[in-house]
């Protein structure tokens, strides 16, 4: 079975094409005519209520288009093709486009010792730089990171980071976080 996603898009993008399609939504490439280049756009799923799509798209923005770091994906725009709140349905992110995942790659590529160093270096890289910034990603996973052709790797996937606080400590679960990619004291149940 073929399953069809409609986008609602702006004139400035054109030659959209699906990339994949998760449980936080779909995300497809664009041709960006403004700034000449190609584009990821995320399209929010309507699997859980609409103002939490809302709610969880807007913050994945406004923490992404707050950071500054070559090991995250750089936020562009993002747009709602809704006129109001009332007739409000569809909420777009513009990325960075990244081709590949983590998980692609060590699927197909056996990484040897330097690879996996230059990787692991440029992730610990960025969660410290998000940590300096009182963000936690707490989703981080294979599938959460992306690579590029010259092996440099950036985080993406914010739906779930959250502000860090110490009144937002008691506010999370641990039960966000993909099972076996879920940190050691969240499993312990230690969210100080």
């Amino acid at each position: 079975d073929r399953i069809v996603y409609s986008f609602t898009i702006p004139k400035r993008y054109s030659n959209l094409e699906f990339i994949a399609a998760g449980s936080q939504g779909v995300v497809g490439s664009a041709y960006d005519s403004m700034d000449q280049r190609r584009v990821a756009i995320k399209k929010l799923c309507n699997r859980i209520a609409r103002s939490q799509n809302a709610i969880r798209t807007i913050r994945e923005f406004k923490l992404l288009s707050s950071l500054n770091h070559p090991n995250i994906v750089k936020s562009i725009a993002v747009f709602t093709p809704q006129e109001n709140e009332h007739t409000f349905r569809d909420v777009y992110v513009v990325m960075e486009l990244m081709k590949h995942t983590l998980s692609e790659i060590i699927l197909k590529v056996r990484l040897d010792h330097k690879q996996l160093s230059f990787f692991i270096y440029q992730i610990l890289w960025a969660v410290n730089h998000l940590h300096r910034q009182g963000i936690i990603h707490r989703d981080l996973k294979p599938s959460n990171i992306a690579v590029n052709e010259k092996g440099v790797v950036k985080i993406l996937d914010f739906g779930m980071a959250r502000l860090f606080d110490s009144t937002a400590a008691s506010e999370m679960t641990g039960y966000v976080a993909t099972r076996y990619y879920r940190a050691p004291d969240v499993l312990l149940g230690d969210l100080n």
